[in-house]
């Protein structure tokens, strides 16, 4: 009532599969809009009594059945191009940079998007940062148009990228070192990963002191921490006249804990995998230690100032060798080596242990592992001071 609607024609918010109110078939749903006229080749509709329009998907002599549903989150067809289709609109830059998490999850959203970039020649990329989960995967808005060379060559660099991450990220484990360097201090990891588990040894110099500590992340993702009095300021918030007691005990932290999300983060395989930021643009091949070839992937790390990156992997394995980053500062690098593909961390459950909830704690003034020490306020010049 009150609609001009011709009988036997579907409303344009009927959904595909479903009849109108009338009862009758709704024609297909439109990426192409509710009148256009078939693709260059395609006869005319054979349905609906020569009305313009598409039938429904899977008729004779009209498209073929509708494929998969577009992923999670995506607009349904017609509503607007999926991101990276020809026409969809480009992202402002750092709109939707996905936040950082080390998780299969992201893995698993990185391998899709590099899959689809190698398939449209599109470079792409994964950004993380601390805290949160990835809420999308783009490219940058503001890249110049490649040439189809490069367009080739970044196919070719995003699908060896989707390649490496895939088969590290059925690894049982493996050894790695990252050593930072830049702004005069120097910060070292050594770990093992494992699928749920693994382990990290810190040292690095910060407004605390010099931190020393290691973490265990155990199947039942309790995360055990030991380290320095400086540490235990930074990491877990206990105040400086109390550090020193914690020092060298090993405390429990547990998933809700105030520095859980802080400490559990690069430990497992895909989370420590997530780390390796890439923008894949191009390969080459280079000489590794001992003479080996390598396959170096090079690309950048989209929405920072870092420059160029690489990633250099095994050409007959697949699996990261090494990965190099400089600082965003520019006045350091930061590089990572992994080594014993396939082995699985060996952990033993400290027998005791203090929960971080029983402790007297507070979060540091730049969050717990940021490094930072409260600024203190400035001394008041006394009334009648020269100044």
């Amino acid at each position: 009532m009150g609609d001009d609607q011709p009988a036997g024609e579907p409303g344009p918010g009927t959904p595909p599969g479903q009849t109108s109110a009338q009862g009758v078939p709704p024609a297909q749903p439109p990426p192409w809009g509710w009148s256009s006229p078939p693709p260059p080749a395609w006869g005319p509709p054979p349905w609906g009594g020569g009305t313009s329009g598409w039938g429904p998907a899977g008729a004779q002599g009209g498209p073929p059945a509708w494929g998969p549903p577009p992923p999670p989150g995506w607009g349904a067809p017609g509503s607007a191009p999926w991101p990276g289709q020809p026409g969809s609109t480009p992202s402002a830059p750092g709109s939707d940079l996905p936040t950082r998490h080390r998780g299969l999850r992201l893995v698993a959203l990185v391998l899709g998007a590099a899959v689809l970039a190698a398939a449209v020649g599109v470079p792409v990329a994964i950004l993380v940062s601390q805290g949160g989960a990835p809420s999308a995967v783009t490219s940058p808005a503001t890249s110049p148009t490649p040439g189809p060379s490069q367009r080739a060559a970044a196919a070719q660099a995003s699908a060896l990228y989707a390649q490496a991450l895939t088969a590290a990220e059925k690894s049982a484990g493996f050894t790695y070192t990252s050593t930072s360097s830049g702004g005069g201090a120097t910060l070292t990891v050594t770990g093992v990963s494992g699928q749920d588990a693994g382990s990290q040894v810190f040292n690095q110099t910060t407004s605390f002191g010099d931190e020393k500590f290691t973490l265990l992340l155990v199947p039942d993702q309790t995360v055990y921490f030991q380290g320095n009095a400086a540490a235990a300021e930074d990491q877990l918030g206990v105040s400086a006249s109390a550090a020193s007691g914690v020092a060298g005990q090993w405390v429990s932290v547990q998933i809700g804990d105030g520095p859980y999300k802080n400490l559990e983060v690069g430990i497992t395989v895909g989370s420590q995998l997530s780390e390796a930021v890439l923008d894949a643009t191009s390969t080459e091949t280079v000489t590794g230690s001992g003479g080996t070839q390598l396959t170096r992937i090079l690309g950048t790390v989209p929405g920072t100032s870092s420059g160029t990156a690489h990633l250099d992997i095994s050409p007959t394995t697949h699996l990261p060798v090494s990965y190099v980053v400089p600082s965003s500062d520019g006045g350091g690098t930061e590089t990572e080596t992994f080594t014993a593909w396939g082995t699985a961390p060996s952990l033993t459950t400290p027998s005791t242990a203090v929960a971080w909830s029983t402790l007297s704690t507070s979060e540091p003034a730049g969050g717990y592992g940021g490094g930072q020490t409260a600024t203190p306020a400035p001394t008041p010049t006394p009334a009648g001071a020269s100044t």
